[in-house]
């Protein structure tokens, strides 16, 4: 896009449907409004610089974005493996797994659980209650690094279809609002994470129908025939006439 512009008005082109043609992406449905905003506006002296020096900003910090890129692929080689683990959470990508490999680690070993990784992060609500009474909890500060990457995460896995992350964040939005259930995702998200490091598995997706299933008879049959189990009763099923 800047060689365009180069080529164009910065290069001298002063015609108005020229420039307006080297329009990429939703901007070519503006194109006459376009035309008309540069009709005998664009002064190539004035302009012109400014556009050039905007350019070359550009330019700038595309080649900082590409060298930084290359060190993060160099840093994370020996982790692909894991990296590739991760990136099978709902909503997190390369970029993301990154981030959190560099805050959270490799070695999941030094959280006793993944309630202690949350807790650590400061990914979930604070524990308030005086007298007995309980008060709002607030979320104490930690990583600002992760919070953000753990918020994109969230947002992410809540547009995908078909899977338990976006159906248990649409439930909780609706009782709470949407800021609550970017919280409960942002922390099942680095739930996930710690169980997918920790045990060296991919992750696997509950489906959006798991809290229905959850709340089935027959779900709560077998939980309660496996609690007798435990307790060293043997069980026997007779369906009801």
């Amino acid at each position: 896009m800047s060689e365009q512009w180069e080529a164009g008005g910065v290069a001298g082109q002063t015609d108005p449907d020229a420039l307006a043609e080297l329009a990429r992406g939703r901007l070519r449905s503006k194109i006459p409004a376009l035309r008309e905003a540069l009709a005998g506006r664009f002064r190539v002296e004035h302009h012109g610089l400014l556009v050039a020096q905007m350019l070359a900003h550009i330019d700038f910090l595309e080649a900082a974005i590409a060298e930084l890129d290359a060190s993060l692929d160099t840093a994370a080689a020996p982790f692909v493996a894991m990296l590739k683990r991760v990136c099978t959470i709902p909503g997190v990508c390369i970029r993301t797994a990154i981030m959190l490999l560099a805050e959270c680690g490799a070695d999941m070993t030094v959280f006793r659980t993944a309630a202690h990784l949350a807790s650590r992060a400061g990914i979930c609500p604070g524990n308030n209650i005086s007298g007995g009474k309980s008060r709002t909890g607030r979320t104490r500060h930690g990583s600002v690094a992760l919070r953000t990457a753990l918020t994109e995460a969230a947002h992410a896995a809540a547009r995908t279809k078909g899977t338990y992350r976006a159906a248990h964040h649409a439930h909780i939005r609706g009782r709470r609002g949407q800021l609550k259930a970017i919280g409960a995702t942002r922390h099942d998200l680095l739930i996930a994470y710690w169980h997918v490091v920790h045990d060296h598995v991919d992750y696997a997706d509950l489906g959006p129908d798991w809290a229905q299933r959850r709340r089935s008879t027959e779900y709560r049959t077998r939980g309660l025939v496996h609690q007798l189990e435990q307790l060293g009763h043997t069980v026997t099923l007779e369906a009801t006439t």
